[in-house]
């Protein structure tokens, strides 16, 4: 059909009358030439795609795939709308007791007619509810696989919880199960559940006195009655007490560390009763607390049942007292001290305080028990100085603001008792006590008292000893040149530096001599720890550094030790005496247990070698 031929079809389908003829122009078509070879393709018409039928494909695309999306999210929907039917349920208590165990069973029920694949169970417990059969610490999230749910199944998981805190409060439990069903669909399912929380299981009451007067001696009570029906088969009851506080006794007697009471069964409804005895001896403390706490042990694990915290004020003390060593309360004593205690007192009561009593008790075994001297009586089975009345009149009456002192001199052993690897740190300690039958009126107590101590540690002590050996096989260093020694002839020599430390840990430690003149130092060195000597030629000075030391390293155990070698050349003033080797050989630590730095020092060395056994005495002087 030619072009004229469509253009006419076209204008005929709107009007029956005919479009206006329009002139068309004439194309002149070439000759035709003969070619005799010709390209493929070369006289085809070129295909003409009018914008018409491209814009009705692309509508035709998009609305396929508008089509496909609604299908699709059509079939979501219908899943999510026909989702399994499944019943959960929590069965627990509606009222619990903090620290009584408890049951929390879920039960699932798949009532649809689909299995459910791949499905968890999470139990999201609120603070204050712990799982107590994991072997984590309070864990309060539970999370378990059970697999596979068929038609018509019923699981139901139980677990044991606790209630821990918050008396009177209202806990949700929640639980979501997850799973998988038809074609794969992720489904989640949650219920809830209220569990209110009445209160501690065990009842527990702590009393201390209101105020308390420092060095006095008073009573603590604790009260505790089991209100729940639960049977506790191990209850503990612990003490937390006051960095201060010094206790005495208790009724009935602690377990453990004057501090732990196991109660062992507690059944419902018992009650039982605690006293402590003991005395805070801060005289400067305003303030003090104590807490009782009640505990269960559950699958070898403490949880609290319940505690409670009790808060006291010190009163002014009726009498002060004060203990002074060598003038100082902060004086470090060493080996072989004479010390010199004096015992302060005062009366801050504001009425007279009749016949009074000072006992001071001497702790510690470096107390030199022969040398002690005073104007007290003493009872040597408990080392136990008493003044009163008899021996120190003052002491019959003390008036309002009236004070004095009592003192007494003591030696200190000249050597540690060293007999373990742990015997370190050592130290002395004074118990002070006065008493008076008077007792002012604003005070309930049997009569006035007042305690302090004074605790005094004890520096410790490291030695160096320093050696010479011109025969030293055993050292592994071999020594040559003649000896006696010659003028103007070289002649070596081994030092030994044997370290031993006694009573404390040390650290930093530098220990180090000069060369004398002559003599100069080979290079030949060893040690028994990782640190060697080192020589500094500038100074001629022979340096050993170590970090640090144990207590009692070379007491108990084996000593520290470095053997260096020198050579010496003696001129010809020495003749007929010993040559100076070495100068006094020093050492410098710091004490760990005091804070203190400690010196010591060894004897210079010369040709003498009194520890060479292989040398006479005089046989060292120089010769010609």
């Amino acid at each position: 059909m030619s072009l004229e031929d469509i253009e006419k079809k076209l204008y005929a389908r709107g009007s029956k009358s005919e479009p206006p003829s329009a002139s068309k122009p004439k194309i002149s078509q070439p000759p035709e030439q003969k070619i005799e070879e010709k390209w493929f393709g070369e006289n085809e018409p070129p295909k003409i795609i009018h914008s018409h039928k491209k814009r009705r494909g692309f509508l035709f695309l998009m609305v396929i795939f508008f089509v496909v999306v609604i299908a699709i999210g059509i079939y979501l929907i219908s899943q999510y709308l026909n989702a399994p039917t499944v019943k959960m349920d929590i069965s627990a208590p509606s009222e619990i007791f903090v620290g009584v165990p408890f049951n929390a069973s879920i039960i699932v029920n798949n009532t649809s007619n689909h299995v459910l694949h791949q499905a968890s169970l999470t139990i999201d417990l609120p603070d204050g509810l712990v799982y107590i059969t994991s072997a984590e610490e309070n864990k309060n999230v539970i999370n378990e696989n059970i697999g596979d749910i068929e038609t018509s199944d019923l699981i139901k998981k139980t677990y044991s919880l606790l209630a821990l805190s918050d008396e009177s409060k209202i806990k949700n439990v929640k639980i979501r199960l997850s799973y998988q069903a038809g074609l794969g669909t992720s489904f989640e399912q949650e219920e809830t559940k209220d569990i209110a929380i009445k209160k501690s299981a065990v009842s527990l009451k702590l009393d201390v006195p209101d105020q308390v007067v420092g060095g006095s001696v008073f009573n603590i009570e604790v009260n505790y009655k089991n209100d729940s029906n639960f049977n506790f088969s191990n209850l503990d009851l612990e003490m937390t007490y006051p960095s201060s506080f010094q206790f005495i006794s208790a009724d009935p007697d602690p377990t453990s560390f004057n501090n732990l009471w196991r109660l062992q069964e507690a059944k419902a409804g018992i009650s039982g009763k605690i006293q402590i005895k003991g005395s805070i001896n801060e005289a400067f403390q305003k303030g003090f607390d104590f807490q009782a706490a009640l505990k269960t042990n559950i699958n070898k694990k403490s949880y609290v049942v319940n505690q409670q915290k009790a808060t006291g004020q010190l009163a002014p003390a009726p009498i002060s007292l004060f203990i002074l060593i060598n003038n100082s309360p902060d004086y470090v004593a060493k080996l072989g001290d004479k010390i010199r205690y004096t015992i302060q007192y005062q009366n801050n009561s504001g009425v007279a305080l009749a016949d009074n009593i000072i006992k001071a008790r001497l702790i510690g075994e470096l107390f030199d028990i022969f040398t002690l001297q005073t104007n007290s009586s003493i009872n040597s089975l408990t080392n136990t100085l008493t003044w009163n009345t008899a021996n120190t009149p003052e002491l019959r009456l003390l008036n309002p603001g009236a004070g004095g002192n009592v003192n007494f001199s003591i030696q200190l052993k000249p050597n540690f008792p060293i007999r373990r690897l742990n015997d370190k740190n050592f130290h002395l300690k004074i118990e002070a006590q006065m008493d008076s039958p008077t007792v002012p009126y604003y005070l309930s107590a049997p009569k006035t008292s007042a305690l302090t101590n004074l605790e005094t540690k004890i520096q410790g002590l490291t030695t160096i000893e320093a050696k010479a050996y011109f025969r030293d096989a055993n050292s592994g260093i071999l020594n040559s040149g003649p000896f006696p020694p010659k003028v103007n002839q070289a002649t070596e020599y081994t030092i030994h530096w044997t370290i031993k430390n006694y009573s404390t840990d040390v650290s930093n430690v530098k220990v180090s001599a000069f060369l004398k003149s002559g003599v100069v130092f080979t290079g030949a060195v060893k040690s028994n720890i990782s640190s060697q000597p080192t020589y500094n030629n500038l100074t001629q000075e022979v340096i050993w550094n170590i970090d640090k030391i144990v207590a009692t390293k070379g007491i108990i155990s084996e000593p520290i030790e470095a053997i260096f070698q020198i050579q010496a050349t003696p001129n010809v003033t020495q003749v007929k005496y010993f040559q100076p080797l070495l100068g006094q050989t020093k050492i410098e630590v710091q004490d760990n247990y005091t804070g203190v730095t400690l010196e010591n020092a060894a004897l210079p060395v010369n040709t003498q070698l009194p520890y060479d056994l292989t040398v006479k005495p005089e046989e060292g002087a120089v010769q010609f």
